[in-house]
């Protein structure tokens, strides 16, 4: 719970799946079940306020 990434970034693109509980970004909020697909060199800054478990790929897409 708190949990904040400020400017993570993607070399190679990231596939995250919430696995429990609610991830956030300046995007939008991501309740357990969804999947998210980053591109190649994409950046955002994720927190979850309550807490939360994810399955996490990085680095699986070609870098431009």
């Amino acid at each position: 719970p708190g949990a904040r990434v400020e400017g993570d970034a993607h070399p190679g693109g990231e596939a995250l799946h919430v696995l429990e509980g609610t991830l956030n970004d300046e995007h939008g909020s991501y309740p357990a079940g969804i999947w998210l697909r980053q591109p190649d060199s994409s950046r955002h800054s994720p927190w979850s306020d309550d807490g939360c478990v994810l399955w996490v790929k990085r680095g699986h897409l070609p870098t431009a």
